[in-house]
């Protein structure tokens, strides 16, 4: 009834189930009832889909054990299925809901290394301009007496070597600043 059939619908043999089962699942389904006849599990236990008749796909939870001859063959197998649809359907939001959370996450995370960068040339700026204001000041002083200078006529030939080799030095450490 899982899968949409009546009883007489359907048949109860392995065949029946294994051309039910979804294309990607049947290996490890197998691979898993073979690891119960080896010994290897005490019961056969897998997830995996089979078709329901309109055509979707029903998860299961299926569950089994065999029965064996006196020979250790197995002659039967008994078990239950278990419909897990809805369990897997909350698995998979789940899923899609962390993995989103993450992606926001990741982004929210680059953004404050952004910023965080961002504070950090901010400050660096900031810095430069602290710097910079002394020898800013200085040339516009030197620049401002030039004039009552000449017109003192204090300026010669070395004043102005003297004057001009000053505000180069302050300019050489601006730009030192800079780099």
């Amino acid at each position: 009834s899982m899968l949409g059939y009546r009883d007489n619908e359907i048949m109860n043999d392995l065949d029946e189930w294994s051309k039910r089962v979804h294309v990607d699942d049947i290996d490890k389904a197998f691979e898993d009832i073979q690891k119960h006849l080896d010994g290897k599990a005490d019961v056969y236990m897998n997830e995996h889909r089979m078709k329901h008749k309109d055509g979707s796909w029903v998860w299961i939870l299926d569950r089994g054990k065999a029965l064996f001859d006196e020979n250790k063959k197995a002659i039967r197998m008994v078990g239950f299925h278990t419909d897990i649809t809805q369990k897997k359907e909350y698995e998979n939001n789940l899923e899609k809901l962390v993995e989103e959370k993450t992606q926001e996450n990741i982004k929210q995370f680059e953004m404050l290394q952004q910023q965080s960068k961002l504070a950090a040339m901010g400050e660096m700026v900031g810095a430069i301009a602290h710097q910079w204001r002394q020898p800013l000041n200085t040339i516009a002083l030197e620049l401002q007496f030039i004039e009552d200078d000449f017109d003192d006529e204090l300026i010669d030939k070395k004043y102005l070597k003297e004057f001009s080799q000053r505000n180069m030095n302050l300019v050489n450490f601006m730009s030192k600043t800079i780099d």
